[in-house]
């Protein structure tokens, strides 16, 4: 009896829903005039649940074609309409259009997101949904989800690799003479951080790269960091072959090159990110500006590439990761923080990590020739 019980139980990583085309909303319950729709769970992060949009009948309807659905959990206070509007007015002007993963506005009956947290709820006791994720769930005051496209790599056919350009140009609070950029020097002292607590080292070398390399570098320092992203990537997609990731490689570092089309991408983020924090973070007390948040932002966005697996195909590159950072007294008083033991701890002079021997050196400490 209990066995039957299983197998008739409905997957909780499968939801239905219903899309009202009138409305452009989905609903929980169905009416003769609505348009059938999975939402199947993809993964989640911190602040946001992510699911894809499946066809249950038919084509799916042209709004949701190409997207997936990203809704906000209780423990972000930014609401979808604040997100959006965001993107919209603030960010959509500094970035080519085509390359931002920007969010469309969906409507979402209250009684389909408590559906969705019921579903979250019998995921954890199936033990469907990763640990460090349970027991938060998505806001039921949220009247509304954000369409983002899909990125997802289609097996067999493509791939899609993630990776944060991060600080592009030093931080204009950093010392003159510095040997490290923000990044390495960030990365130095957090490395020197688990060692202090744990007495184990943690080797950071495939994982860090010297964003300054991205732009500055030289070719073989290209070569290296895409190089070394998509190796990190095969480490969860192993039907890699060596020779795919060579060729994949070897086209990301093109396509970033001095000739390849997406280097001014890069280059527009540089710029945005100096134009936009002239001045480094203000002191306590201070107000601060607008500016210095979306500099920030900028700093802590993705890049995420679709790359087809058949060689010299081009590429498809999106910023994501470009919601509104709350300014909060907290999180100020953390930023200055780091900021102060950068500087005063000589992570960006250069300070060894104990015992270590150097790795991806930055840009900013290589010898420069007489």
């Amino acid at each position: 009896m209990s066995t039957e019980k299983a197998k008739a139980s409905p997957d909780p990583t499968n939801i239905q829903a219903y899309f009202d085309k009138p409305l452009n909303s989905l609903f929980r319950s169905q009416t003769q005039d609505r348009v059938p729709v999975k939402l199947v769970y993809n993964n989640e992060g911190g602040a946001n649940v992510i699911y894809c949009l499946k066809s249950s009948d038919g084509p799916l309807p042209e709004m949701l074609q190409g997207q997936v659905l990203r809704i906000r959990k209780t423990i972000d206070f930014t609401t979808a309409e604040e997100t959006e509007s965001y993107f919209r007015t603030t960010i959509a002007p500094l970035i080519l259009k085509r390359h931002l993963a920007g969010p469309t506005l969906l409507p979402i009956e209250t009684g389909l997101i408590k559906y969705l947290n019921r579903n979250l709820h019998d995921m954890e006791t199936s033990e469907q949904r990763p640990k460090a994720r349970r027991n938060l769930y998505l806001s039921e005051d949220e009247s509304f989800g954000l369409l983002i496209p899909d990125m997802s790599p289609e097996k067999g056919k493509s791939i899609t690799i993630e990776f944060k350009p991060k600080w592009l140009a030093q931080s204009p609070s950093a010392p003159k003479d510095s040997k490290r950029c923000r990044t390495c020097a960030l990365e130095a002292m957090r490395a020197q951080d688990r060692l202090a607590k744990t007495s184990t080292r943690v080797s950071h070398g495939k994982t860090h790269h010297c964003p300054l390399k991205l732009l500055d570098g030289t070719p073989e320092d290209l070569q290296t960091i895409m190089h070394d992203i998509v190796v990190a990537h095969t480490e969860h997609e192993r039907y890699l072959t060596t020779e795919q990731v060579e060729e994949i490689s070897g086209r990301l570092a093109f396509f970033f090159g001095e000739r390849g089309d997406y280097r001014k991408l890069l280059f527009q983020l540089r710029r945005n990110q100096i134009e936009l924090d002239q001045h480094g973070i203000p002191q306590a007390g201070q107000e601060v500006p607008k500016d210095y948040m979306i500099a920030m932002t900028l700093r802590d966005c993705s890049l995420f590439i679709q790359i087809p697996l058949e060689p010299g195909k081009h590429l498809n590159a999106r910023f994501s990761d470009l919601d509104p950072k709350t300014s909060t007294a907290e999180r100020f008083a953390r930023w200055r923080e780091t900021e102060e033991r950068l500087i005063k701890e000589g992570w960006y002079g250069g300070k060894p990590i104990e015992g270590e021997e150097k790795t991806n050196e930055c840009l900013l400490g290589r010898q420069k020739p007489h």
